[in-house]
């Protein structure tokens, strides 16, 4: 479910998707402010999201930059298909 005005993710999972979705191809780390930018969230819901998946691991700080945790790793692990 998005919000009609800006096409915001409402509920949590939605909004969390799009923190995870503003990292592209290209992108190692990114600011909370620039995730925020990207996924149109406020800045701090980006940033309280930020900080519950830094919390699990999904997350990782790397200076004032976030970049992929090794618990999102892991569960990928888990998802791989048989070849």
């Amino acid at each position: 479910m998005r919000s009609a005005q800006q096409d915001i993710p409402v509920s949590v999972i939605g909004r969390v998707s799009s923190v995870f979705d503003a990292f592209g191809a290209e992108d190692t780390e990114l600011r909370v402010g620039e995730i925020a930018r990207r996924t149109g969230l406020a800045r701090a819901t980006a940033s309280r999201l930020v900080a519950e998946l830094v919390e699990h691991g999904f997350l990782e700080r790397s200076g004032q930059s976030m970049r992929a945790g090794l618990r999102f790793f892991e569960l990928g692990e888990r998802a791989a298909r048989p070849r």
